[in-house]
Formats: structure tokens, C-alpha cells, sequence
């Protein structure tokens, strides 16, 4: 017996034995079939629009899916009345998985647009440098481990000392902005900003005004690139698209959902209504 949109399955369902309780299961098991339906959708959508280094923190696994680009927090449950699934993304699915990840809580600002700023008391936002020899060889490339803030150990220098930074820890490397770089919160008369692997950076130049950090590649003055840029902000755009890809998945999938489960329900019972 096939029921399609011509049947009143919920009207069938009630007529059997236990109709009401039968009912809320399969719209229980109907709205988690859909809920994961619509978190695959999500995970689809996210791969057209985003490039992801790091699939395990947007997707989870195989064995446990869930991440920042969907994850799902409640699960309908008949017994306790629960009659809803909850699925969350971005930040506050960073806060749920426990994790501290700055790409994870940019992701949701990417619904609305927008502009990333510099954390409090950071005068500007880090931009890691894409191409051959800079900080990421690639779009889809992390960073060059020796080109991150720990990796190049940048600390002040006056002369040949070292400076400490007053009334803070001897590392600059404080994380903030969109790639977690930082800016020195003090400025003092004849500093430099000494790194490995040949980098240093600087504030402020006539070509890059808001500076950035640079990395020797030769032994003439001239022979260096630019593989960090400091910007005020940065600009985010409205590509995400959450509420409407799941507005989408739940119009496809939901009525499906409910009427496979009124079959299954129908088919148990061998159709023993009461009489």
C-alpha cells in the first residue's frame, strides 16, 4: 500500500491501536531522519562555498558528522515530549564543542556579512599571504608552520637586546583577528621586531602604511617579501546561506520522512485498527 499526498496518513495512523502515541514516534523518527538530512545539506552547501582546511572541525567524522558548519544539539524525543531538533552552526557551535577555533566563529558571520574587527585593545586585523614562499602556499593549504606567530617567535629588539614587554610575558604573539596574528599593544623609540626563518615586522612603511611582516630572501636590502598584512578589518560577505539551504532541505525532505515512517508504523501493526 503506497500513501502519498492523495492519503491523510496522520488520519490513518490515529485510527490504530495507540494512535496518538503511535503518531508522536513517527513524527519523532520523521524529524530526526529530516534534521540529519538537512545537516548533510548543510555540509554540502558549506563545500560550494567555502574552501576548508580542516574538514574535521566543520564536518566531524564519518562515525559522529557534527561540526561548525552543522551541528545538531537536541534530538526530538517522543517519550519526553521533545518534538523539535535543534541545529546550530558557527560560534555557538564552536561553544558547544568545546573548542576555541577563530575560523569556526567567523563562519557564522558569513549569513548576515558583515566586517571582522581586531579584538579589544588590537589595533589591527592579520592577513596570512597566499602563494609560492608566503605564509599559506594555497587557498586550500594551511599555514607554513615556520611562517605562524609561534613559528617565527617575533620579539622586540633595541639594539642587540632583547625588550621585554612591560608588565606582560616576554612574546609578543597574542592571538586575534582573522588569522590570529597580533600587533604590538607598545610602541617604543628604535624598536625592532626580530623573527626566525629571516622574518621581522614592521608598523608601518610607504608602500604598506598599516605594516605587516616581512621575510628576507636574499642578501641585497632590497631582496624581501611581504608574507603578513595588517588591515583595519576585514570585509565578510553574505555567502552562507544556513536559513535558506535548511528552509530548502526541510521543504524536500520532511513530508517524505513522516510518510515512510507512517508506512513502517502501518506495516508493524498489520493495519489492527480498533474497532
Amino acid at each position: 500500500m503506497k500513501i502519498g499526498a492523495e492519503m491523510d496518513s496522520k488520519s490513518l495512523l490515529l485510527r490504530l491501536r495507540n494512535g496518538e502515541k503511535r503518531l508522536a514516534y513517527a513524527t519523532a523518527n520523521a524529524l530526526r531522519n529530516t534534521a540529519l538530512k538537512i545537516q548533510q545539506d548543510e555540509f554540502a552547501s558549506t563545500r560550494g562555498r567555502f574552501t576548508i582546511r580542516e574538514p574535521g572541525l566543520f564536518f566531524g567524522s564519518a562515525a559522529k558528522p557534527g561540526g561548525v558548519a552543522a551541528k545538531i544539539v537536541k534530538f526530538p524525543n517522543a517519550t519526553k515530549g521533545t518534538m523539535y531538533a535543534q541545529i546550530v552552526a558557527g560560534k555557538e557551535a564552536v561553544e558547544r564543542m568545546g573548542a576555541r577555533q577563530i575560523q569556526g566563529v567567523i563562519y557564522g558571520q558569513f549569513e548576515r556579512g558583515g566586517v571582522k574587527l581586531p579584538l579589544r585593545g588590537r589595533p589591527r586585523v592579520g592577513v596570512a599571504l597566499t602563494g609560492s614562499g608566503r605564509a599559506r602556499s594555497s587557498m586550500a593549504a594551511k599555514l607554513d608552520p615556520n611562517m605562524t606567530w609561534k613559528g617565527m617567535g617575533l620579539t622586540a629588539h633595541v639594539g642587540s637586546k632583547k625588550v621585554k614587554r612591560p608588565g606582560r610575558s616576554k612574546s609578543p604573539e597574542r592571538g586575534f583577528g582573522t588569522e590570529g596574528s597580533p600587533v604590538p599593544e607598545f610602541s617604543l623609540e628604535g624598536v625592532r621586531w626580530l623573527g626566525r626563518h629571516g622574518t621581522f615586522m614592521l608598523l608601518k612603511t610607504k608602500k604598506h602604511p598599516l605594516g605587516g611582516v616581512f621575510q628576507r630572501t636574499g642578501s641585497d636590502r632590497g631582496d624581501i617579501r611581504m608574507i603578513w598584512k595588517f588591515q583595519p578589518e576585514v570585509k565578510l560577505d553574505k555567502r552562507l546561506e544556513f536559513f535558506t539551504t535548511a528552509k530548502a532541505s526541510w521543504a524536500r525532505w520532511y513530508r517524505e520522512e513522516f510518510e515512510k515512517q507512517v508506512l513502517a508504523s502501518l506495516t508493524h501493526n498489520r493495519f489492527n485498527f480498533v474497532r
